[in-house]
Protein backbone atom coordinates (compact mmCIF):
# COMPACT_ATOMS: atom_id res chain seq x y z
CA UNK A 1 0.00 0.00 0.00
CA UNK A 2 2.79 2.60 0.34
CA UNK A 3 4.27 1.91 -2.74
CA UNK A 4 0.57 3.13 -4.28
CA UNK A 5 0.81 6.13 -2.09
CA UNK A 6 3.93 7.16 -3.60
CA UNK A 7 2.98 6.53 -6.90
CA UNK A 8 -0.37 8.71 -6.33
CA UNK A 9 1.82 11.42 -4.94
CA UNK A 10 4.19 11.33 -8.18
CA UNK A 11 1.18 11.71 -10.22
CA UNK A 12 -0.23 14.67 -8.61
CA UNK A 13 3.27 16.13 -8.41
CA UNK A 14 3.18 15.62 -12.30
CA UNK A 15 0.26 16.21 -13.04
CA UNK A 16 0.76 20.08 -11.52
CA UNK A 17 4.30 20.31 -13.00
CA UNK A 18 2.70 20.01 -16.55
CA UNK A 19 -0.44 22.22 -15.82
CA UNK A 20 2.29 24.70 -14.61
CA UNK A 21 4.26 24.56 -18.09
CA UNK A 22 1.43 24.93 -20.22
CA UNK A 23 0.15 28.05 -17.85
CA UNK A 24 3.60 29.51 -17.88
CA UNK A 25 4.27 29.98 -21.66
CA UNK A 26 1.17 31.52 -22.51
CA UNK A 27 2.17 34.98 -20.53
CA UNK A 28 5.67 34.40 -21.70
CA UNK A 29 7.46 37.07 -24.26
CA UNK A 30 9.44 36.19 -27.28
CA UNK A 31 12.69 37.03 -25.59
CA UNK A 32 11.51 34.06 -23.47
CA UNK A 33 10.70 31.67 -26.23
CA UNK A 34 13.73 32.44 -27.80
CA UNK A 35 15.62 31.70 -24.19
CA UNK A 36 13.54 28.53 -24.03
CA UNK A 37 14.56 27.37 -27.52
CA UNK A 38 18.28 28.14 -27.00
CA UNK A 39 18.59 26.20 -23.38
CA UNK A 40 16.56 23.22 -24.93
CA UNK A 41 19.12 22.22 -27.17
CA UNK A 42 21.81 22.19 -24.74
CA UNK A 43 19.35 20.58 -22.77
CA UNK A 44 18.79 17.72 -25.12
CA UNK A 45 22.68 17.60 -25.93
CA UNK A 46 23.15 17.04 -21.98
CA UNK A 47 20.32 14.67 -21.28
CA UNK A 48 19.20 13.10 -24.34
CA UNK A 49 16.14 10.34 -24.06
CA UNK A 50 17.04 7.42 -22.32
CA UNK A 51 14.35 5.48 -22.90
CA UNK A 52 14.22 2.56 -20.40
CA UNK A 53 10.97 -0.14 -19.92
CA UNK A 54 9.54 -0.04 -16.17
CA UNK A 55 7.20 -1.72 -14.38
CA UNK A 56 4.72 1.38 -13.14
CA UNK A 57 1.68 0.88 -11.12
CA UNK A 58 -1.50 2.28 -12.75
CA UNK A 59 -4.86 2.72 -11.40
CA UNK A 60 -8.21 2.39 -12.38
CA UNK A 61 -11.55 3.15 -10.72
CA UNK A 62 -14.41 1.30 -10.16
CA UNK A 63 -18.18 1.39 -8.84
CA UNK A 64 -19.01 -0.59 -5.80
CA UNK A 65 -21.79 -0.80 -3.48
CA UNK A 66 -21.87 1.14 -0.47
CA UNK A 67 -25.40 0.56 1.01
CA UNK A 68 -28.86 1.44 0.11
CA UNK A 69 -31.37 4.18 1.51
CA UNK A 70 -35.13 3.34 1.67
CA UNK A 71 -37.86 6.20 1.86
CA UNK A 72 -41.20 5.31 3.43
CA UNK A 73 -44.36 6.93 2.96
CA UNK A 74 -48.08 5.61 3.43
CA UNK A 75 -48.49 3.85 -0.07
CA UNK A 76 -44.72 3.11 -0.84
CA UNK A 77 -41.41 2.27 -0.20
CA UNK A 78 -38.47 3.50 -2.13
CA UNK A 79 -34.72 2.34 -2.01
CA UNK A 80 -31.86 3.63 -3.06
CA UNK A 81 -28.16 2.07 -3.59
CA UNK A 82 -25.28 3.87 -3.35
CA UNK A 83 -22.09 3.56 -5.07
CA UNK A 84 -18.57 4.47 -4.20
CA UNK A 85 -15.67 4.83 -6.92
CA UNK A 86 -12.66 3.04 -5.48
CA UNK A 87 -8.65 2.70 -6.63
CA UNK A 88 -7.97 -0.54 -8.41
CA UNK A 89 -4.14 -0.72 -8.77
CA UNK A 90 -2.47 -3.26 -11.65
CA UNK A 91 1.32 -3.34 -12.82
CA UNK A 92 1.78 -2.41 -16.53
CA UNK A 93 5.23 -2.15 -18.76
CA UNK A 94 5.89 1.57 -20.13
CA UNK A 95 8.72 3.18 -21.76
CA UNK A 96 9.59 5.84 -20.03
CA UNK A 97 12.47 8.33 -20.41
CA UNK A 98 14.30 8.49 -17.07
CA UNK A 99 16.28 11.93 -18.23
CA UNK A 100 12.93 13.86 -18.67
CA UNK A 101 12.67 15.43 -15.14
CA UNK A 102 16.71 16.33 -15.28
CA UNK A 103 15.99 18.05 -18.71
CA UNK A 104 13.26 20.18 -17.58
CA UNK A 105 15.11 20.86 -14.65
CA UNK A 106 18.35 22.31 -16.18
CA UNK A 107 15.90 24.01 -18.94
CA UNK A 108 13.92 25.93 -16.32
CA UNK A 109 17.35 26.97 -14.83
CA UNK A 110 18.70 27.70 -18.16
CA UNK A 111 15.98 30.32 -19.19
CA UNK A 112 16.32 32.06 -15.56
CA UNK A 113 20.06 32.52 -16.07
CA UNK A 114 20.01 33.69 -19.89
CA UNK A 115 16.83 35.90 -19.17
CA UNK A 116 19.17 37.66 -15.71
CA UNK A 117 22.18 37.97 -17.66
CA UNK A 118 19.95 39.38 -20.98
CA UNK A 119 17.30 41.14 -19.70
CA UNK A 120 17.82 41.71 -15.58
CA UNK A 121 15.06 39.62 -14.40
CA UNK A 122 14.01 35.70 -14.88
CA UNK A 123 11.29 36.60 -16.99
CA UNK A 124 12.91 38.47 -19.78
CA UNK A 125 10.95 41.54 -19.86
Amino acid sequence: MQKNAISKTNFYTLFIYIFSLLLLPSCATEQWYQAERECRVVGDQYYPPNIQRMLVTKTYWVDVMDGYDCLKNKQEERCRVHNKRVPQYYQAWEDIDINVEARHRYVDYCVAEVCKQRYGNVDCE
